[in-house]
């Protein structure tokens, strides 16, 4: 009796799923509620490099909106379905209106990289410079939207909608269910949806299908990263060559992006956007080429070791996260 009740003692309790993802939930909404402050505190400096522009403030919270929307996914078979599909729908409007301000700003850095002679040079910069009040109207309603104190049901503002969802994460009965069996399911779930994108992705050159692939690999990533305590080695592993290649495939969302918005510049005139469009292609085709044994690896089992040649990185432009 003596040696089981030791053996008992000894035993380590199980983490459950609760456990690990409403501390999480909470961290989440904290950092993005302080992002959204700093964002509000950038509002009268809305052109770039202009008094009070916070350069990563939008970005910063576009991720943190990312990140938590990726946590409610494996979090719906704790909290309800229903409740965490409607939260995670609110979150997404707050994340499209970053990501429209974010595509504005990484178009300059994509366009700033190019190597051309001086007079195409000149101007593309007066070009991007003309776009000035553009983005300045795309980030302002952003603003707006961010850090509106609506708390309408029709258009909850975004501390609300942070406050409904940690409100479904309270409220709702503790679940028994162990965090390393929901960390199994996401993890298998992520992995299969990088698998299903890749091998459905005809190749490298067509946009629609490498965006498709970005999404799940970003997916794999930010799931590997929340259940690495619970299942580290193969989580570390995961999130570490997911991230590599979200970066690859967003340098090449980066491109097609440029190109899409270059063939519709008609007030950048001859001879300047026929060798931009023309720089931008052969860029992207440099990048396209040394993708392909990775979409080829993520086809066959994402995160496996493919050809030390297939994994040089592109020139950077930056550390931000695409």
């Amino acid at each position: 009796m003596a040696e089981r009740a030791s053996s008992h003692h000894h035993h380590e309790p199980v983490i459950t799923a609760h456990e690990l993802l409403a501390p999480a939930v909470a961290e989440l909404c904290a950092a993005i509620r302080e992002a959204d402050a700093r964002v509000a505190a950038t509002a009268g400096g809305q052109a770039r490099g202009g008094v009070g522009y916070d350069a990563e403030a939008i970005h910063d919270l576009r991720v943190g909106l990312r990140r938590l929307r990726t946590l409610l996914r494996p979090a719906r078979s704790i909290y309800g379905k229903r409740k965490i599909r409607a939260a995670s729908d609110e979150l997404r409007r707050f994340a499209q209106a970053t990501g429209i301000v974010r595509d504005e700003e990484v178009l300059h850095e994509t366009l700033a990289s190019l190597d051309l002679p001086r007079r195409p040079r000149r101007a593309l910069d007066a070009w991007v410079r003309s776009r000035g009040p553009h983005e300045r109207e795309l980030r302002a309603t952003a603003i707006e939207l961010l850090t509106s104190a609506d708390t309408t049901r029709a258009r909850p503002s975004l501390d609300h909608a942070l406050t409904a969802l940690e409100s479904c994460i309270r409220s709702r009965k503790q679940g028994k269910q162990a965090a390393s069996d929901v960390a199994r399911q996401a993890i298998d779930a992520a992995i299969e949806g990088v698998r299903e994108a890749a091998t459905l992705a005809p190749s490298t050159a067509d946009p629609a299908a490498m965006h498709a692939l970005r999404i799940r690999e970003k997916r794999l990533r930010y799931t590997a990263e929340i259940f690495a305590e619970v299942l580290p080695g193969e989580s570390a592993r995961l999130a570490k060559d997911a991230a590599k290649m979200q970066k690859r495939l967003g340098e090449l969302h980066d491109f097609d992006q440029a190109i899409a918005v270059l063939l519709q510049a008609r007030s950048l005139g001859r001879p300047a956007r026929p060798l931009v469009i023309e720089a931008l292609r052969e860029a992207r085709a440099r990048l396209a080429a040394r993708l392909v044994d990775d979409v080829a690896a993520a086809a066959r089992a994402p995160g496996a070791p493919v050809d030390p040649r297939s994994r040089r990185d592109p020139p950077a432009r930056g550390d931000a996260e695409r």
